[in-house]
């Protein structure tokens, strides 16, 4: 072994390998592929129990990047705060800042410090004269060190027994003390060290790793570290500040499936779900938010998903290290998913890696959700595996994602047809959708007899559903029984008919006009999932009648579609600061909302930093790609159009200035700003760049030479 590099990373890129893997310690740092962990650890005489600062509601998640080379969060004990900020100077280091924000008792009281283990078991041990701990494993090195030095260091077994001894002998006991040991603990008083710094580096030379902790000690000192810039100013600042940490603190590292992926959250996959847990839909969500910060994590989020296809089909509802649901599938939503996704980034393998599963997942719906060969689609549940509630009314309603919603109560479950009684209008329309996109996925991929037929079954589908779930006497799209009549509660899903396209130009005016009545789905707060006079609307538990974000989010997309803008932007507005009065406040990310209070914690099962919850504040800036043309808006503003073809990435847009990388690109490209008065400069690889006949606000550009990327800066007037 000693010859041997030891990587549990499965090909994650160096400049992510430190980072917060960890799935129930976020202020852990991981450097993954040697499982070298670095946890920070805290001990209160008046809060009684040590923490590892565990996922929960007392740590304040702060900005941060995805790679992890901006990681800020506050750590809270028997109100004690401490700001703790992470930076990776480099792919191979990483500084902690610790700053004691606000005391809650006596500094000499409370003690805190870092945990060095590795999970592989080999020992570190401290080196007396130059105050580093050092591991050697393989033919690796890493070293730690902190400013100041620590006040005491401790060996133990691992991390969980140094909690113990701390809660049954006290941060005073110095039995423990000794310079090695598989967990390292360095161990600092708050009256020693109010503020310091934590230095880690890997290498494969011991003298040159000395050097460099030097230098990191003598460029860091003990202050904090510098913030990170806003992302969003201006029009629903802050959104994508907060959709890019929402999903940097829920990605993780899935050690028994060897794959990074945006988990739901850290609190359930940890504590719920026993290691890891894939909702279908809700990873398909966490790849369109990931796409819009890191393309590379969006396929992972996929990779994630597609993988739990069964053999007979489907894309598996849930699939977890407790059970996995594969009698159940979820909402048909992969194919709009993947092709936003594709639109925005270009790339054609995101098609050729997920067409054919989400063919056969779209056939297995035809094959086994069609009860009485009606043509319409039911909830049900299949004969496969053994997940817990197989074969029940329940699981039926799992496979909807809206799980105890009143949409459901009043159906049966059918144990020959293995189905709902009754044809869920949500399913249906996503079902419309999801062929309309998978035919234009068969287009881009060459495959047009596939694509046409496709497309000819969306219309077909689309025209059943327009006749057959159209409720005349309510004015409503709904569900209803496979006998005919139809159900009585409604949920923002009878809206998603103007997400398929299903919704002539009458029943539109009539769904605009139950979207503002506020008994049924108007107010100030965001839409609830049920209408507002149904009886359970006042339980607000779960689905019946709190305010989800992928129901706003999805009926959103539906009145854009349906070029409703006024509409949809007035949605996004509402949803928006819903979102944020929890974001500026508690930096939480809500599951879901009081319909009546916008308060998160309206019921006590609902989670406080779910990866969903940033699709409220994610419909505020998006992309459009029409006959070539890519249009970057925010809201119905148009702030950037192009016809540069291929990725653009790394862009920096406010009121004063932009900046992008673009591909190498060919002549007769341009760029234009229709929301700014006028461009002052602009260059392209530091060339200056004249402004087009076309308008002061359009850039001609030329190819790069080279066939290399382009840098385009542009300053506004």
């Amino acid at each position: 072994m000693s010859g041997t590099v030891i990587d549990r990373s499965a090909g994650v890129p160096i400049d992510r390998a430190w980072n917060s893997w960890s799935q129930d310690r976020p202020a852990e740092f991981v450097f993954l592929p040697l499982g070298v962990s670095v946890t920070p650890f805290a001990s209160s005489s008046k809060a009684g129990p040590a923490t590892l600062f565990a996922m929960s509601p007392s740590l304040r998640l702060g900005p941060r990047t995805v790679d992890g080379d901006h990681v800020d969060v506050e750590l809270e004990l028997g109100g004690t705060a401490i700001a703790l900020s992470y930076r990776k100077p480099d792919p191979f280091s990483l500084c902690g800042y610790w700053k004691t924000v606000r005391s809650g008792e006596w500094g000499a009281r409370f003690w805190m410090g870092f945990a060095l283990h590795c999970e592989s078991g080999e020992e570190w041990s401290w080196d007396e004269e130059t105050e580093t701990a050092m591991l050697k494993i393989g033919p690796r090195l890493v070293a730690v060190r902190c400013l100041p030095a620590p006040v005491l260091i401790t060996g133990h077994p691992d991390t969980e027994a140094m909690v113990r001894e701390l809660d049954e002998r006290g941060y005073s006991y110095a039995g423990s003390r000794r310079n090695s040991g598989r967990t390292l603990a360095l161990r600092f008083s708050l009256e020693a060290a109010a503020d310091g710094c934590m230095l880690a580096a890997v290498g494969d030379d011991k003298t040159d790793l000395i050097k460099k902790l030097d230098a990191m000690a003598a460029e860091a000192g003990s202050g904090n570290a510098d913030p990170l810039p806003p992302m969003h100013t201006g029009s629903f600042e802050g959104a994508f500040d907060a959709v890019r940490d929402t999903v940097a603190w829920n990605t993780i590292w899935d050690g028994i499936n060897h794959r990074r992926h945006t988990c739901l959250s850290r609190s359930w996959s940890s504590q719920k779900f026993n290691g890891f847990g894939i909702w279908a839909i809700d990873l398909l969500y966490h790849a369109a938010l990931g796409a819009s910060v890191d393309p590379e994590l969006a396929r992972e989020n996929l990779s994630a998903v597609l993988a739990s296809a069964t053999p007979q089909g489907n894309v598996a509802c849930r699939t977890t290290g407790n059970d996995a649901w594969l009698d159940r599938g979820h909402p048909p939503l992969g194919g709009f998913i993947i092709w936003s996704i594709y639109l925005r980034l270009q790339d054609r393998s995101l098609l050729t890696a997920a067409f054919d599963t989400l063919m056969r997942n779209f056939d297995w719906w035809r094959r086994n959700r069609m009860p009485n060969d009606a043509g319409l689609l039911s909830y049900g549940s299949s004969t496969a595996g053994d997940g817990i509630y197989k074969g029940t009314k329940f699981a039926a309603k799992n496979e909807s994602s809206m799980d105890n919603s009143p949409v459901h109560d009043e159906f049966e479950f059918d144990k020959d047809r293995r189905t709902l009684n009754g044809f869920d209008v949500g399913l249906n329309s996503l079902f419309v959708l999801e062929a309309e996109m998978l035919s234009n996925m068969a287009r881009a991929l060459g495959r047009v007899e596939q694509a046409e037929k496709l497309a000819a079954f969306a219309e077909e589908h689309r025209q059943r559903v327009r006749r057959e779930l159209w409720d005349e006497k309510r004015k409503i799209f709904a569900s209803r029984f496979c006998s005919g009549a139809f159900i009585t509660s409604l949920a923002p899903t009878s809206f998603y008919p103007l997400l398929a396209g299903i919704a002539d130009e009458e029943q539109s005016r009539h769904l605009l006009t139950a979207l503002n009545d506020e008994t049924l789905f108007g107010g100030a707060i965001g839409l609830p999932s049920v209408h507002r006079s149904h009886p359970t609307y006042r339980e607000n538990v779960y689905w019946r009648g709190p305010v989800w974000p992928p129901l706003n989010y999805l009926v959103w997309q539906g009145l854009r579609r349906s070029g409703y803008l006024d509409q949809a932007r007035g949605l996004a507005e509402r949803s928006y600061r819903l979102f944020m009065e929890a974001w500026r406040g508690s930096r939480s990310v809500p599951e879901n909302y009081d319909p009546e209070t916008g308060w998160r914690d309206g019921q006590a099962d609902t989670d406080w930093f779910y990866s969903w919850g940033a699709l409220m504040p994610a419909g505020t800036i998006t992309t459009r790609v029409v006959d070539g043309i890519l249009c970057l808006h925010r809201g119905e503003q148009i702030l950037m159009r192009t016809n540069v073809a291929g990725r653009i990435t790394h862009i920096t847009l406010d009121d004063a200035h932009f900046s992008a990388v673009l591909p190498a690109g060919s002549e007769g490209e341009w760029i234009e700003f229709p929301a700014q008065r006028d461009v002052l400069t602009a260059s392209l690889d530091g060339r200056p760049l004249e402004r087009s006949d076309s308008g002061h606000c359009r850039l001609g550009l030329a190819a790069a030479p080279s066939g290399k990327t382009r840098r385009l800066v542009a300053v506004f007037a």
